[in-house]
């Protein structure tokens, strides 16, 4: 692969440029795929700039000017993704925090730590027939990481094979996104309902479906107007729905609403406010399936195309062991919906965790702090 092989000599003429700076030991940056702060970056971010004030030098990557001046006064330093100063606190830090692959042309000094998060979790949806110079592509990007987190022992046995990594790189913590769903005093930073315009008596469906390649929204609006109704029927008072798209399709869907209880929601760029905030989650196969299950809101699987889908991904758990209520049509996916019995979905969802083997508890965070104290020691 010619980018493989452009990465490979531009990580070699980067690396004694690397070791010409030293290492910060109380420096840690952050980076979301999405250059957005959102995920696991913002949350263990948030909690060491709360709870672990001015022990360390917080650095977030971003492309947005309006995100850099709330980080800015959080007193959380910011740089823009492939700057000069994108790379002096990359070659500096002495913890690097991301929710993907460590990109190949960045050297990664001996003395640096660099923790894994992940923006999924290996327990739901994989890519099939991936071609085999990709694989080797990726495992090579991920032998920079040192450690991985896991949420439950069955994601990390799906994860120790696609990551090719060994027990003693692995940190059952959980994730820091799930600790707000066990944080009793979580307060929301923003009303996303004051930001959308959306009355405040009206109660929230979030629809957040997977990334698709080819994914043609039309005949959405007909079932969604349907499945506000089914909500409305079963929860009671009166229901607006929250459309929120992948962050891959944002570009290619230009689709606009002209329902009076559709909204978009892209504008809210952290989908864990959503997540913690309405009152209904829809999704398919995304992973965001699992943050739904601490939420403690019904969350329900929309998988109209999922033979199509099946052509190019793969489960790592059968439907049948999942929690969630789930149909292939509309009709009877607004059964579902009717039919909805609260108690019996909790049951499944311990069932679920217990076939997972579960390590979540809200201290995801904690235990990152205290194991990147340790290496300090």
């Amino acid at each position: 692969m010619l980018r493989e092989k452009i990465e490979v000599v531009l990580s070699k003429l980067l690396t004694p440029i690397a070791y010409l700076f030293p290492i910060h030991t109380n420096r840690i940056i952050f980076k979301s795929f999405d250059l957005k702060y959102t995920c696991n970056p913002k949350y263990l971010c948030e909690y060491l700039n709360n709870k672990h004030n001015g022990e360390f030098e917080l650095i977030y990557v971003t492309a947005n000017s309006n995100t850099e001046s709330l980080l800015n006064e959080k007193g959380i330093k910011t740089c823009k993704i492939k700057s000069l100063k994108y790379h002096y606190f990359l070659f500096t830090s002495k913890f690097i925090i991301v929710n993907h692959a460590y990109p190949q042309y960045l050297p990664k000094k001996r003395n640096q730590i660099a923790i894994f998060t992940d923006h999924g979790i290996d327990l739901f949806k994989y890519l099939k027939n991936q071609p085999h110079e990709n694989k080797n592509f990726e495992i090579r990007q991920y032998k920079k990481i040192d450690k991985f987190l896991f949420s439950s022992e069955l994601d990390a046995s799906n994860g120790k094979k696609k990551f090719c990594c060994d027990e003693g790189r692995m940190l059952y913590s959980g994730l820091p996104r799930i600790s707000l769903f066990f944080d009793k005093d979580f307060k929301c930073e923003i009303d996303y309902k004051e930001i959308l315009n959306i009355p405040k008596n009206k109660k929230t469906i979030l629809y957040a479906p997977t990334f698709r390649k080819d994914h043609d929204k039309k005949f959405l609006e007909k079932d969604f107007k349907k499945i506000i109704s089914a909500c409305e029927k079963r929860f009671g008072g009166e229901f607006v729905l929250l459309n929120r798209d992948h962050n891959f399709t944002l570009k290619d869907d230009g689709k606009k609403y002209n329902a009076d209880k559709i909204y978009e929601c892209n504008t809210i760029e952290d989908v864990q406010i959503l997540l913690y905030s309405c009152d209904v989650i829809i999704t398919d196969y995304s992973s965001l399936m699992w943050d739904a299950a601490f939420s403690k809101h019904p969350c329900f699987l929309y998988i109209y195309d999922i033979d199509d889908y099946l052509k190019t991904w793969g489960f790592h758990t059968d439907f049948n062991k999942l929690p969630y209520p789930y149909a292939k049509t509309i009709d009877d996916f607004c059964n579902k919906i009717l039919n909805f019995d609260n108690e019996k979905y909790k049951q499944d969802l311990q069932s679920f965790f217990d076939y997972v083997k579960l390590r979540e508890n809200g201290t995801a965070c904690e235990q990152i702090y205290n194991y990147m104290k340790s290496t300090l020691k």
